[in-house]
This record gives structure tokens, C-alpha cells and sequence, in this order.
């Protein structure tokens, strides 16, 4: 699918950078009237594309809910924790290196002085009962 025919609202913005491009002037009127018409095409876009959203809720709640979290203007961030102790830590540095501690109690460390030594093994060699090809 070509990028022009899936926005539709391309011939306005080609139309707007074609004119802008003639006269070198955003004070230009055929500037202004083309820059109007573009933002004017591409609210009617979004606006449809918002009620396409609305309509499709019930089968595709994801695109709606992606959609709705991108026009927030706060993010997720990690609230204040408390430690083994029962501080509530507030900085960032002391929440990070308590969810470092946390987490690297998950993973285990090996140990690697009983690691055995590999063989180099050629053609010919056997390995139980059965040839090394």
C-alpha cells in the first residue's frame, strides 16, 4: 500500500509545501489559505479516524486504549517504596538500588570451578560406542 493512499489527507499538506515552496513567504494569502485548508483536512482526519476507534471498541479495545494513552500528559512512574526496614525511600537512587537488590536476588550465582574442560575432538574419535563424524 502506497504512504499517499493510505493518508488521505495528503493532496492538502502536498498542496500546502507546493505553494509554500512558490512563493517562500508563510505571510504569503495563498500561503495562509493553503496552510488553513490543510489544518482544517487534517482535523477532519483525526476526527475520523477517532470515531473509527469509537465504533471498532468492542473488537479492537487496544488501538482505542494505545490511543487514549498517548494524549496523557503524565507517565508511570514508580511511586515511593518501603525497604526490609520499613523506611519509605523516596529518591530516586535509593528506589533504584532497592529494586537492584530485589531483583538480583532472583538470579543465582554458578559455580565455576567444577566446569570441565572440553576436548578437542576430531573425525574418527568415538563418543559411546558410536563414530564422530
Amino acid at each position: 500500500m502506497d504512504d499517499k493512499e493510505s493518508i488521505p489527507f495528503s493532496s492538502e499538506l502536498q498542496r500546502k509545501n507546493i505553494v509554500f515552496g512558490k512563493y517562500k513567504d508563510s505571510k504569503h494569502p495563498a500561503v495562509k489559505s493553503a496552510c488553513k485548508a490543510a489544518k482544517a483536512e487534517v482535523r477532519r482526519a483525526r476526527k475520523q479516524f477517532e470515531r473509527k476507534l469509537a465504533q471498532n471498541i468492542k473488537s479492537d479495545s487496544k488501538s482505542f486504549f494505545a490511543d487514549a494513552r498517548s494524549k496523557t500528559k503524565c507517565k508511570v512512574q514508580v511511586g515511593p517504596l518501603l525497604d526490609n526496614n520499613g523506611v519509605l525511600l523516596d529518591s530516586e537512587k535509593d528506589k533504584t538500588s532497592s529494586l537492584n537488590n530485589y531483583f538480583a536476588t532472583v538470579f543465582t550465582s554458578e559455580d565455576t570451578t567444577d566446569i570441565p574442560i572440553p576436548t578437542t575432538m576430531t573425525s574418527g574419535d568415538y563418543i559411546d560406542g558410536s563414530r564422530f563424524q
